[in-house]
């Protein structure tokens, strides 16, 4: 019989094509395997998404509106993700600063930008940083969200945004930050509202 008469059923039933059926059967199992290796059980997932820190969806919208409720004079916005080295790495950097300043003078916002299903790793990142306030993941459209934070902004990570006691923008980072420089910006954005 020709290949191209042949029927589903038929192609199991010569020896050659069975073994390239099993092999890519086992090729595809492995890569599972090791998927589920590197991103963590499901199990492990749903335990670690139903304890941890709290992480609350968040639109764009909703964003700016705890930025503009926020009682501290300074409000720190990082967007960042597990998958995302520079996000990584400038992250205790953020924990640093909420430990030098008063909550009346700075308030930190993390926003993921990972996917909803990786919600148990971002709990276990967050909980192996110590961080023991609320945090968010973001909620809705990619590209609504980008637009919504920021009209610069291109969706690339990490970012930091930093507002004053009413909401207005101080300044916008579309890069990772050092601790020198994260300090810097908020003296100044502190001393923009009045704090000497």
């Amino acid at each position: 019989m020709p290949w191209k008469e042949a029927k589903l059923g038929s192609m199991f039933t010569q020896p050659r094509l069975l073994i390239i059926a099993v092999s890519l059967v086992f090729v595809g199992a492995d890569a599972f395997v090791m998927n589920s290796q590197h991103r963590g059980s499901s199990t492990v997932d749903v335990a670690l998404a139903s304890s941890g820190p709290a992480v609350s969806e968040i639109t764009a919208e909703g964003l700016m509106g705890r930025v503009r409720n926020s009682k501290s004079l300074v409000k720190v916005v990082n967007l960042w993700a597990t998958f995302c080295p520079p996000c990584v790495e400038e992250f205790p950097y953020f924990m640093k600063a909420r430990s030098k300043f008063s909550q009346e003078q700075i308030d930190l916002i993390f926003v993921s930008l990972d996917f909803k299903s990786d919600l148990g790793e971002v709990k276990k990142f967050l909980q192996d940083q110590k961080v023991s306030f609320e945090s968010f993941i973001k909620s809705g459209k990619d590209q609504a969200f980008i637009d919504g934070v920021h009209k610069d902004w291109t969706g690339a990570i990490p970012v930091t945004l930093i507002y004053g006691a009413k909401g207005n923008l101080i300044e916008f980072v579309p890069r990772p930050l050092t601790f020198q420089e994260l300090d810097e910006k908020v003296l100044a954005a502190l001393k923009k509202e009045g704090v000497r």
